[in-house]
């Protein structure tokens, strides 16, 4: 296990107020809403479930939001059975790391707008037109709650998502699935991860941009030499 991981999330999953917690039914249906109350501060992304499916091993949520008027969203994938990654005394337990427990999927046209409208905000326009990964999209991902999972209660169940974990800093993002509110949340940790994230939900990781870059220095390097 990566020790400065383990280290991050001590320091800034938010243990004591990160655990799973329910506040009552949730039953009544809530209209779909705009994915960030502040366009020019978009640190907060916010998006409402809107349908549950149970499969073998994982339920999936859709998630749906507006902006400017669209309808834009994807699907959540969580695994059934996710034990807490924190211990009653606030220690992180090495379990609460697993890859695969959380899954972003492509559900359609709206998941596309979902990456266009996200890479206008976040300031990555080089994505904007690639639209959603067709392939599940799966960061590390540490459970931030001091109890397992509970798909049947409305709890509010955070985690902390790595994407690109093997990359030499990888993108940090704080994601918590409400089943109170019916929602889910993308809050960043900070600006410098958007880009990543940005690219890794559209299915370009950073080897293919490092790629890219080496394919155009190698260009360029051809080019001179030709000209010499």
């Amino acid at each position: 296990m990566n020790r400065l991981i383990v280290f991050l999330a001590l320091l800034t999953t938010g243990l004591g107020a990160a655990c799973n917690r329910g506040a009552g039914t949730g039953d009544q249906p809530i209209p779909l809403a705009e994915i960030v109350n502040n366009p020019e501060n978009p640190n907060l992304v916010y998006l409402k479930i809107m349908s549950r499916t149970d499969a073998d091993t994982s339920i999936l949520y859709t998630a749906q939001g507006l902006f400017e008027g669209d309808t834009l969203g994807f699907v959540v994938s969580l695994d059934r059975d996710i034990e807490p990654g924190v211990n009653e005394d606030g220690t992180v337990r090495e379990t609460g790391f697993q890859r695969g427990t959380v899954k972003f999927l492509r559900s359609g046209e709206e998941s596309d707008r979902f990456i266009e409208v996200l890479a206008q905000l976040w300031n990555v326009p080089e994505v904007a037109s690639k639209g959603f990964s067709h392939e599940p999209v799966i960061p590390l991902s540490f459970s931030s709650n001091k109890v397992a999972v509970d798909h049947d209660k409305p709890t509010t169940n955070s985690f902390k998502l790595f994407f690109e974990p093997d990359a030499e800093e990888p993108g940090e993002l704080f994601f918590t699935v409400d089943l109170y509110r019916r929602a889910v949340e993308l809050q960043e940790k900070d600006a410098q991860y958007r880009e990543m994230i940005v690219r890794t939900l559209a299915g370009m990781s950073t080897a293919d941009e490092d790629d890219e870059t080496a394919n155009l220095e190698e260009g360029t390097a051809d080019s001179t030499g030709s000209d010499r």
